[in-house]
């Protein structure tokens, strides 16, 4: 924690990284009644600080387990609406040719 790029690297940390492993590691700590905020409050505000931290990446990746793949199924709709969208956009200057 005294390491000068501490704080950036918990603000930069790579949330989509986060996988089972590490939320099964951090479980022990997250339950354990003494890494609770209002124990670590009385302690630490540092501490309990960080253990805020720790209680939002569990929650992130929790609710990005759910997000993710919604994400990518985004991601493959907008994909095939620009395909529509692009025959659309011929389609539409055929019928201006017609029209005209």
């Amino acid at each position: 924690m005294q390491e000068t790029g501490f704080l950036p690297s918990l603000v930069n940390y790579d949330k989509e990284t986060i996988d089972q492993p590490l939320i099964d590691k951090i479980q022990e700590f997250i339950t354990s009644d003494t890494f609770q905020l209002d124990n670590l409050k009385k302690v630490s505000t540092v501490a309990m600080n960080l253990a805020k931290w720790v209680f939002a990446m569990d929650k992130f990746y929790r609710v990005n387990k759910i997000v993710k793949p919604k994400k990518e199924q985004l991601k493959i709709a907008e994909e095939k609406y620009e395909s529509v969208m692009k025959v659309l956009k011929v389609k539409q200057g055929e019928l201006k040719k017609v029209v005209d």
